[in-house]
């Protein structure tokens, strides 16, 4: 329904009015609205109303730029005059309101915006006493008790509200009484976790705060209490596994998520809601754990953990029109900060058990039914999209039935075949692969050992190193390139970890050699534009944004052409392999953007696992162990609590990419807003999130 007329009827209708420019456009408004049949008291006439005002608006700004001299105002105004004015009524809904800026709620306007607001509702009361009263029954129906009290308090006699305010600010300006507030259990939680308390120095910190009139922290045993909010159903713990089931996990998960973001949620217009929770999972073996004195079986040892994990990435619905909604992003993806844990097995690694845990998790997930939730007065039903891509190549390797660590379980190629690049071309491809991801983690860290193991055969120009003399060069460039790194940059090359957990070329070593490529080249002797075409890639993939996936195709096939020319007699490793020459397709076939896919929670989770066993467990028994470290795990990763955390920490440094990468971004328009994080996005806990373990 819309009314139509010229904007010189509208003017005229106007000039007929007597009285001031107020007077005049309530009169239109009810003009156009008898013309329309509107009622005042429909929601349709406050749209009318608004169209009115802003028509008003221009016409009187017009008017006053012709010192309202009505003659002047009709010549330098006849072509704007008869122009038509549609004033539309019908009031379109859409699945999250009006389209355009989102309004303010109440409390946060304006008093102009609140005078405006409840303008209707003061015109419409008989007296302030009827106002007042509709305020105190409305505070109860809400619930807020205290609120309806006071008011009850100042309708006691007409000096009350006085002495009350005279107290108020006696109150607020006293030294020794000032107004605070308490922090309620999920925010104490939430403290406890960020700044790594143990019980005591929670107490401690309480008793502190009390003795100094500022009783802020509720008791420690309130804290146990919001500990098990963050605990899903069916938690099975034993003394070798601890695990939760799936369903609950993400049922839990998704009503958490949805909790944290209450303001959104509660603005939302429709009572049903369906929407999709996207995440991603992975297992990883660790090993090198304490050993304690508790009772165990003949054979068995918790010195290896096999860890399954989870992280929510993205949480969105689809309107009639099929237009995506993102409703919430996981901010730090690769942080531990949103990392769930679904299974803890002390095992070791091997392939039959990765492929039984695969087969596990595959087989829930393909039970799974979507989550009904009840919250806020709303229907949420949320269907779950699970992606395995929180594994690394050895994972992949299992999965595929790929016996050797050099052969590409995407092609299939073997060193022989690596450098010969039109060979690799004709090669079929297992597409369902894809769905793996790219191991971005693990990728720089291949891309760095690769490199510098080029350097250290440099001088003898072969691969495999058979010949006692030839170990021997190789042995004795190693250690000239290992100290040059130390005393130039200050890093720590391929050295053994003590207690046989790896070496220490991790995340944070591989990103310091390609940010300093001109010292690295000088070390190494590795060609210069090779490490800085190499750190493009991995920026770029690193990076969050949506991939450009033909220029970064072509990009990352000049780069295998270079590295096949400078060093053709290196066979290229499988891990360089996937990513310059099936990273293009492995990009374009991912649901999200592929940095949002990495390992790097997972990886992260594995120093976890050892600090909450040691520090944060019962040592009573093996079964109270796991228990404890299960819960810390869940606690810990809670969306919620997790929300609550975040204004605790620091913000990190953030800086511009190189324009490089940008080009390689299919958002190199805004090439301006593209910043990334100076470091590694911290994990929780304390120390990096990006360490190989």
């Amino acid at each position: 329904m819309e009314y139509r007329c010229t904007r010189r009827e509208l003017f005229n209708n106007l000039q007929e009015e007597k009285g001031g420019r107020q007077i005049q456009k309530n009169s239109l408004v009810k003009h156009i609205a008898t013309k329309v049949g509107v009622q005042a008291s429909h929601d349709k006439f406050k749209l009318i109303e608004k169209q009115v005002s802003r028509f008003c608006s221009e016409l009187f700004r017009r008017l006053d730029k012709s010192n309202r001299i009505i003659d002047r105002f009709l010549k330098n105004n006849e072509e704007w005059l008869d122009r038509e004015f549609v004033c539309d009524v019908n009031v379109v809904k859409t699945p999250f309101g009006k389209r355009g800026r989102p309004q303010t709620d109440f409390g946060e306007s304006s008093t102009r915006s609140k005078r405006r607001k409840t303008e209707t509702l003061r015109k419409s009361a008989e007296s302030a006493e009827s106002l007042a009263f509709a305020a105190k029954m409305k505070h109860r129906e809400s619930g807020n008790v205290e609120h309806a009290k006071l008011l009850d308090e100042m309708e006691k006699s007409p000096t009350r509200p006085s002495k009350i305010r005279r107290s108020w600010t006696i109150a607020s300006t006293s030294s020794s009484s000032s107004v605070m507030r308490s922090y309620n259990d999920d925010e104490a939680l939430a403290i406890f976790l960020e700044a790594d308390l143990t019980t005591h120095q929670y107490k401690v910190m309480r008793q502190g705060a009390k003795d100094l009139n500022a009783d802020i922290y509720p008791s420690y045993k309130r804290i146990l209490n919001a500990k098990k909010t963050c605990y899903p159903e069916s938690l099975l713990v034993t003394e070798s596994v601890a695990e939760v089931k799936l369903q609950d996990l993400l049922n839990h998960t998704a009503s958490r998520i949805i909790m944290s973001q209450e303001p959104l949620f509660v603005r939302m217009k429709y009572d049903k809601i369906s929407m999709t929770l996207i995440s991603k999972w992975g297992c990883d073996g660790s090993s090198g754990h304490s050993l304690y004195k508790q009772r165990a079986e003949e054979g068995f040892s918790d010195s290896d953990i096999f860890f399954t994990s989870m992280v929510p990435v993205q949480l969105f619905c689809v309107d009639e029109n099929g237009e995506k909604s993102v409703l919430w992003q996981n901010p730090s993806p690769s942080s531990t900060l949103y990392c769930r844990p679904i299974k803890i097995q002390f095992v070791k690694e091997s392939t039959i058990l990765t492929k039984k845990e695969v087969a596990h998790v595959e087989e829930q997930i393909s039970a799974l039914s979507p989550t009904n939730i009840k919250m806020f007065g709303k229907e949420f039903e949320i269907n779950h999209d699970m992606l395995l891509t929180m594994i690394d190549g050895k994972i992949c390797n299992a999965i595929t039935s790929t016996l050797s660590t050099q052969r590409c379980y995407i092609c299939g190629a073997t060193p022989k075949d690596m450098n010969k690049l039109d060979l690799i071309e004709k090669k079929s491809v297992d597409t369902t692969t894809f769905k793996f991801g790219l191991s971005t983690l693990h990728a720089w860290i291949r891309f760095f050992e690769c490199l510098l193991h080029i350097s250290y055969r440099l001088e003898i120009k072969v691969w495999q190193v058979r010949d006692k003399n030839l170990k021997g060069s190789v042995s004795v460039r190693k250690k000239e390139i290992q100290k040059n790194f130390r005393s130039q940059l200050g890093l720590l090359v391929d050295q053994p970890k003590t207690g046989g957990s790896g070496n220490t070329n991790d995340g944070n070593t591989a990103r310091r050699f390609f940010e300093n490529e001109e010292v690295s080249a000088e070390i190494t002797g590795v060609d210069r534009n090779l490490i800085h075409r190499c750190g493009i890639v991995l920026k770029t993939i690193s990076s969050g944004f949506e991939i450009n996936t033909k220029t970064f195709e072509t990009y990352a096939n000049e780069t295998a052409r270079l590295f096949v020319s400078l060093y053709p007699w290196y066979p290229m490793p499988t891990s360089v392999h996937k990513i310059l020459i099936h990273g293009p397709a492995i990009v374009s076939n991912a649901l999200i953007p592929i940095r949002q896919m990495s390992e790097e929670a997972q990886e992260a989770r594995n120093k976890h696992l050892k600090k909450f066993r040691e520090h944060y467990a019962r040592k009573i028994s093996r079964e109270a162990t796991n228990r404890d470290v299960f819960n810390r795990l869940l606690t810990t990763s809670d969306p919620y609590i997790t929300s609550l955390r975040q204004k605790y920490r620091t913000k990190q440094k953030k800086r511009s990419l190189p324009a490089e990468v940008i080009n390689l971004l299919t958002c190199h328009a805004d090439k301006g807003r593209l910043e990334i994080t100076d470091a590694p996005t911290r994990s929780e806990e304390g120390g990096s999130s990006d360490s190989e373990s």
